[in-house]
C-alpha cells in the first residue's frame, strides 16, 4: 500500500506542471477571443456592459510551478473587455469518476491564473455536466458571454464536429448569451516544453 501511495504521489507531482502549462494555454486562447470581440462590442451602444468586481491575485503555488517549468506569464495579452465573460472547459468525459474529477481540479487551476470569476467544466459525453449544463450555470451566475474551450490537443472529429454541434444546441437553449467556440490547445510551444520536460525526466530516471 505504501508503494502504491508513493507512486500516486509521484504521478501527481510530475503531472502538475502539465496542468499549469495547459491552463496558461487556455487562458491565452480565451483572452485572445475576448480582445477580438471588444471592437464589435464597443460599436454596439445598446449592449449593457458589466464592470467586473475586484480581481484576486493568482495562487502562490502557480509561481512555484511556473518557475520550475520556465514559462513566461508576461506574454499573456491584457484583458481589454469589461463584459462579464465566462469560460467553459470541455473534455471528452469518462466513465471513471477520478478522470472526470481531474477536469474540475484543472478548472480551479485555470481560474487561479486567469482571475476569471466564472469558470465551468463540461464533458462532451459519458458524464455530466454537459456543455448545456455548464452554459446554464454561467447564465445563472450573470455571464453575458461564454467562451467554450475544447480541452483537446488536436482537431479531430470531436473538435470539428461533435463539440460545435453541442455548442449550437446551447446557443438555441440560451439565445440571450453570446457563445463563442475557441480552438483546441493544438500547436503551442508551451505544450512542446511539457513534452521536453517529460523526456528530460525520463532520461534522469534512467541515469
Amino acid at each position: 500500500h505504501a508503494h502504491a501511495g508513493s507512486h500516486r504521489f509521484h504521478m501527481a507531482s510530475t503531472l502538475r506542471p502539465l496542468y499549469v502549462s495547459l491552463a496558461i494555454g487556455i487562458a491565452c486562447v480565451s483572452l485572445m477571443f475576448i480582445g477580438k470581440r471588444r471592437g464589435n462590442l464597443s460599436s454596439t451602444s445598446s449592449r449593457r456592459v458589466i464592470r467586473p468586481s475586484g480581481v484576486c491575485s493568482p495562487a502562490r503555488r502557480l509561481s512555484r510551478n511556473v518557475k520550475t517549468f520556465s514559462l513566461d506569464v508576461k506574454t499573456f495579452p491584457a484583458k481589454k473587455s469589461t463584459v462579464s465573460v465566462a469560460v467553459v472547459i470541455v473534455d471528452h468525459g469518462s466513465r471513471r469518476e477520478e478522470a472526470n474529477k481531474m477536469l474540475f481540479e484543472f478548472a480551479e487551476l485555470y481560474k487561479d491564473i486567469s482571475d476569471r470569476s466564472i469558470v465551468e467544466v463540461a464533458h462532451m459525453e459519458l458524464a455530466r455536466p454537459s456543455i448545456s449544463d455548464a452554459v446554464g450555470k454561467c447564465h445563472e451566475k450573470g455571464a453575458e458571454s461564454v467562451v467554450v474551450v475544447p480541452y483537446f490537443l488536436s482537431r479531430g472529429r470531436h473538435v470539428q464536429s461533435d463539440i460545435p454541434k453541442l455548442v449550437e444546441d446551447a446557443r438555441d437553449e440560451y439565445p440571450s448569451l453570446e457563445i463563442t467556440l475557441a480552438d483546441c490547445l493544438g500547436m503551442d510551444k508551451m505544450i512542446a516544453q511539457v513534452i521536453e520536460a517529460r523526456v528530460s525526466s525520463a532520461i534522469e530516471k534512467q541515469a
